[in-house]
Formats: structure tokens, C-alpha cells, sequence
């Protein structure tokens, strides 16, 4: 159906639902009462312009998931001023999502990522934790050690 006719309909007060795709409605207001968590991750060991491409080929693909809510580029991360490192690096993912959520995430990155080096910062709040996984397996133990330590911070914040 063209948007022209949709409007047409909804202009007349036709019942419009049975046209529309709802499996990936989100209720905004229900969003703001589970803690989110904020996954920001890369490739290593290679250089920028890769890791560039890497955030440029991945981020549509990243927003379309379920679980996350929000994603984008982070082409600048809050870091110590002069010094090189994970902070000062571009070409990384930012992805927003709920605690339930955390896991499907991680799930996919395994699944489209596989035996590559990834680093991977998990922030919820003011508190972040700060992996490396270059395996299946090591994100496989990066996940389940991030959802642990993310309980517990996210239990022992004032914000949840």
C-alpha cells in the first residue's frame, strides 16, 4: 500500500492496524524503568581507517536489532587528555540496551563476529568494565562475566 493511500484511510478514520508492522513497536515510557546499559565496542589491532569501515558496515545492521535501543558511531569517547588509548580511538559502536537485552546482543557480535579481536566496554551509570575478546568463547565468557558484574552494579545503583 502506498503512503498516499495509508493516509487517505487513516484521514477517514478507517482502522489502519492491520497495515502496519508492530513486531517492533517499543513503548518509550516503559524504556526508562529497567536500567540501560551502554556497549561500546571494536575491532583491534587494526588501524583507524579499518576500524572506520568496520563502524560504517556494521551500525545499520546494529540498529535493526531488538535488543538494542539505541546505536551509533563513537567517533569521540570521553577520555584523559594526551593519552592514546581505547578512549581516543575511532571507529567504535555505541549500543543502548536493557539488561535483558544484554544478552542477545552479545549473541549476535559472537555469531557475526567470530575469531575476531574485539574490545568491549559495558557502562551502566557511572560504572564501566573494560574486556578484550579475540574468540567465540572468549566472548562467550566476556558476556557472562559483564552480565554478572553489570547485576551487581546495576542492583547496588541508585538509579535502578
Amino acid at each position: 500500500m502506498k503512503a498516499k493511500e495509508f493516509d487517505a484511510r487513516f484521514d477517514d478514520g478507517e482502522d489502519v492496524i492491520e497495515f502496519l508492522d508492530l513486531s517492533k513497536a517499543k513503548r518509550p515510557g516503559r524504556l526508562h524503568h529497567a536500567p540501560h546499559f551502554w556497549v561500546t565496542f571494536g575491532p583491534v589491532h587494526v588501524d583507524e581507517r579499518d576500524r572506520l569501515q568496520f563502524s560504517k558496515q556494521v551500525l545499520p545492521e546494529l540498529r535493526h536489532l531488538d535488543a538494542v535501543v539505541r546505536a551509533d558511531r563513537s567517533e569521540v569517547l570521553v577520555g584523559t587528555a594526551g593519552v592514546k588509548g581505547f578512549e581516543t580511538l575511532l571507529g567504535f559502536l555505541t549500543a543502548e540496551v536493557t539488561r535483558e537485552s544484554l544478552t542477545e546482543l552479545f549473541q549476535w557480535m559472537g555469531d557475526r563476529f567470530t575469531d575476531k579481536a574485539l574490545k568491549v566496554k559495558v557502562k551502566v551509570g557511572e560504572r564501566e568494565i573494560e574486556l578484550e575478546a579475540t574468540s567465540r568463547k572468549e566472548l562467550d565468557d566476556l558476556e557472562q562475566r559483564a552480565t554478572r558484574l553489570l547485576t551487581a552494579m546495576a542492583d547496588d545503583s541508585p538509579n535502578s
